[in-house]
C-alpha cells in the first residue's frame, strides 16, 4: 500500500487530484457522499469515468464553484484550506459538511496533488475551533 492508498482509506469522503483539479482517485465515500454509484467512478470504469475529470464536475451545480476554489487555493498557496460544502442528501435535503484540501506529494512519482476529504469532528470539536484575531480600528 502506498501513501496514496492510506489517505483514501476511512470512512469519511476523501480524493486525490491533480493542482488543477483533475481526479487521480478518490474512496468510495466521497462517490456515496456526492451521489454517485461507486461503480461509476471506481473500479474498471475508473480510468473512463472519472480519472482526469475535474473534481468540480463531481459537485452539484450550486457547489461546483465553492470546490474548485478550494482546491485552486490549496494548489496555489500550498497551505491548507477549508470550505463549508454541501453533499447532497437523500430526499434533496443538503449536508453540510466541513472539507479541508491539503498539499500533499506522492512519494512513489514525487508529484504534487491536492488531497481533499471532509473532517470528522465527532471525536474533537475542539480541532474546528479557529483562532482569529479581531481588526477593529487598524
Amino acid at each position: 500500500m502506498d501513501a496514496s492508498d492510506e489517505l483514501l482509506r476511512g470512512d469519511d469522503p476523501a480524493a486525490l487530484l491533480t493542482l488543477d483539479g483533475a481526479i487521480r482517485s478518490l474512496n468510495a465515500a466521497m462517490t456515496t457522499a456526492l451521489g454517485r454509484p461507486a461503480e461509476q467512478c471506481l473500479g474498471r470504469d475508473l480510468a473512463e469515468q472519472c480519472l482526469g475529470r475535474d473534481f468540480g464536475d463531481l459537485w452539484p451545480a450550486s457547489q461546483r464553484m465553492s470546490a474548485e476554489s478550494l482546491v485552486a487555493h490549496a494548489a496555489r498557496t500550498k497551505t491548507v484550506a477549508m470550505r463549508v460544502l454541501d453533499f447532497p442528501g437523500r430526499g434533496g435535503a443538503p449536508i453540510a459538511c466541513l472539507i479541508e484540501a491539503r498539499p500533499v506529494k506522492d512519494p512513489a512519482s514525487d508529484e504534487q496533488l491536492v488531497w481533499v476529504h471532509a473532517l470528522d469532528a465527532r471525536n474533537d470539536l475542539a480541532s474546528l475551533l479557529i483562532p482569529f484575531r479581531p481588526s477593529i480600528g487598524r
